[in-house]
């Protein structure tokens, strides 16, 4: 599945990393510590998947 996705929208493969950990329900700052990343690096991440998907973007929407 997430390989389809990450074809379909152009994601990488940290990008499609990320979507992995959101869909088994992580936070950003979890995802951050198995990343090995600061958590605004994977809200940067979060945030790019969306607009390559065409996703609306609240304030704090990858805040979580």
């Amino acid at each position: 599945m997430i390989a389809e996705i990450a074809e379909r929208f152009g994601l990488t493969c940290r990008e499609q990393e990320t979507v992995q950990f959101l869909l088994e329900g992580l936070t950003s700052k979890e995802i951050a510590q198995r990343m090995q990343n600061q958590p605004n690096t994977v809200k940067a991440f979060i945030r790019l998947v969306m607009v390559k998907m065409g996703c609306r973007l609240d304030p704090g929407s990858s805040e979580r």
